[in-house]
């Protein structure tokens, strides 16, 4: 039986978010407080958590990402500054952030060398978008609507149908994403156009299929250089579904 080609390595693609040096699950947790916070703002369990924080329902999610990392420790909290100082146990490193900031969706973070690094989740209700801005540069990540268009060097499937889901990244080492669409085009139609379409663009091709009881699942791998990009396509629902992913330097 065929074996199926692993996804292209995320790390690179997304290792513009341990900019901050407390490590990227930090980040991570804190900008998706922000974006639940701006998400939620008008609902009932958001007031009821305001309440109990004194008014102040980032300064308690806050503490309770920290409760849910073991790595991170809260080293003190200014009331009249609205600041909170988290340390990392591992590398000792410490970060301060403003709590008010947070729930607005857009804040900055200072290291205790000075450094910082602006997190940006505004944008995450009107469509899932995340901007890391730090020392080593800006970190972009995108979904849903957000997400935008493939690289011009991945073949756009003529009358195909986007679908929900699809997201994409943007590091100072390169770009990486995945996109789904639906056509009512055969399986094997859908890879011919895919393996054509890459070999012609100079790309080098490796195809698996895999037959279950009369539905054609296709695998298909491209690389050229350091681009690379995988292509599933099967049939789901009565209809073809492809799924993009590509990884590839920074144009």
């Amino acid at each position: 039986m065929s074996t199926t080609p692993p996804s292209p390595e995320s790390k690179k693609g997304l290792s513009g978010l341990a900019v901050v040096g407390i490590g990227c699950l930090s980040i991570v947790a804190l900008a998706g407080i922000a974006g639940i916070l701006l998400i939620n703002k008008g609902c009932q369990k958001v007031k009821e958590i305001a309440e109990e924080s004194g008014g102040n329902p980032a300064k308690l999610m806050a503490k309770l990402a920290v409760a849910a990392n073991p790595d991170l420790e809260i080293i003190s909290t200014d009331e009249a500054k609205g600041e909170m100082t988290l340390r990392d146990k591992k590398s000792g490193k410490s970060i301060t952030m403003p709590l008010n900031d947070l729930a607005k969706g857009k804040f900055t973070i200072q290291e205790a060398d000075g450094k910082t690094t602006t997190v940006d989740v505004s944008e995450a209700a009107e469509g899932g978008k995340m901007t890391v801005q730090g020392p080593d540069g800006k970190t972009v990540i995108s979904s849903g609507a957000q997400a935008g268009s493939l690289p011009p060097w991945i073949p756009t499937y003529p009358g195909a149908s986007p679908k929900e889901g699809g997201f994409s990244t943007e590091t100072p080492e390169g770009i990486a994403g995945t996109q789904s669409f639906s056509t009512s085009d055969a399986v094997e139609k859908v890879r011919r156009f895919y393996e054509e379409k890459f070999k012609t663009s100079g790309f080098e091709t490796n195809v698996n299929s895999v037959d279950s009881d009369g539905s054609l699942t296709v695998t298909l791998s491209a690389t050229q250089g350091e681009k690379t990009s995988n292509v599933l396509i099967l049939t789901e629902d009565g209809k073809t579904v492809v799924t993009l992913s590509y990884q590839a330097p920074k144009p």
